[in-house]
């Protein structure tokens, strides 16, 4: 099976992976998901693997969704996996699935009216992190220290609701630091404005849930597990100055993996029980310094594995080098004996 498809969603990701496709003996051809004569286009051009990584925002989720189980009944492979993709950016979703396969995660709540909101913060106790169920970069992420903020915060997002996409100057210090500095930073500002502009306008508002999580105090940043195939590359991301959030702080610390052995084997359990041919696992300690999952996702930045040490595999063993993620991605697609659309 030679042809693999991807979904239609622009971008540096895209600008990786194709190539990569290429080169490694694949036919890449990309595909709008979103639109229903995806159906019969796919089906007419041959079979072959569809990978599934939209743009946040500005892909119509719901769309794809029904679209690829379609595309799956005619046994067309979704990658990363089926569970995968269903669960894609959404942290109640996510929260629910690892309940259901029994793995160690932040004790999540979700309300809908003020006397559960209330009821969930006398088991969480204070302070508590309340999230959007979906967006990326902790931006929807805060952490509330008292009864009255949470009834506040509870009152907008059982009313009127929030926003899941940043304002355009929202993570200015972030941004300028992930750019090299403010020359490039401002030669790109045009672009992500424009973009962030045209999503906040396209995507409605957050509302009729508080989505609660305990807040595990210690953790001066998290863990990232990035799983391909068989292996696993890891590196830590401290908080940002002056907070508890580490997702797109832009501070990676590749460290030894030997370190993050129980991290690791969490990550492989996770992905095992998911299908998922890779996925990007986010992870902190409790205060016994166990492992918990925070949320995954399969739409991580490809070039973020570059600075690891190697990777480490089923078996625990350390495979030192520097590897490309998008290339060991379409490598496996290639090799694969891909499974049948009721395994994925």
């Amino acid at each position: 099976m030679n042809t693999v498809y991807i979904h239609s969603a622009p971008g540096p990701w895209m600008q990786e992976f194709v190539p990569a496709c290429e080169a490694a003996g694949l036919e890449p051809r990309i595909a709008n998901l979103e639109n229903p004569g995806c159906i019969a286009w796919i089906r007419g051009s041959g079979p072959g693997a569809i990978v599934f990584r939209p743009n946040l925002h500005l892909t119509r989720f719901d769309a794809c969704i029904r679209h690829l189980g379609i595309l799956r009944e005619f046994g067309c492979p979704i990658l990363p996996s089926w569970p995968a993709v269903l669960s894609y950016d959404d942290k109640m979703v996510q929260a629910h699935q690892l309940q259901a396969f029994g793995l160690p995660h932040c004790e999540t709540r979700v309300a809908t009216c003020r006397d559960e909101v209330e009821q969930a913060a006398e088991t969480l106790g204070f302070p508590l992190v309340v999230k959007l169920r979906s967006g990326a970069g902790a931006l929807n992420v805060r952490r509330i220290e008292d009864l009255e903020a949470l009834r506040r915060y509870a009152q907008r997002m059982l009313g009127r609701g929030l926003s899941p996409v940043p304002g355009p100057a929202a993570d200015m210090g972030v941004n300028l630091r992930k750019a090299g500095g403010l020359r490039k930073s401002l030669s790109k500002a045009p672009g992500v404005i424009a973009k962030r502009v045209r999503m906040k306008w396209l995507t409605p508002r957050e509302r009729g849930y508080v989505l609660m999580q305990r807040f595990y105090d210690g953790n001066d940043g998290d863990v990232r597990v990035t799983v391909l195939g068989g292996r696993a590359f890891v590196f830590k991301r401290k908080n940002r100055p002056g907070d508890f959030r580490a997702s797109g702080s832009g501070r990676i610390d590749y460290v030894d993996p030997a370190t993050c052995n129980a991290e690791i084997k969490l990550a492989f359990q996770l992905v095992d029980r998911l299908k998922a041919s890779y996925l990007a696992v986010d992870l902190i300690l409790d205060a016994g310094k166990n492992p918990l999952v925070v949320e995954y996702s399969p739409g991580f930045v490809l070039g973020a594995i570059g600075g690891c040490r190697g990777y480490v595999d089923h078996g625990g063993n350390v495979h030192p080098g520097v590897f490309r993620a998008a290339d060991l991605m379409a490598q496996d697609i290639r090799a694969a004996e891909l499974p049948p659309p009721d395994g994925t």
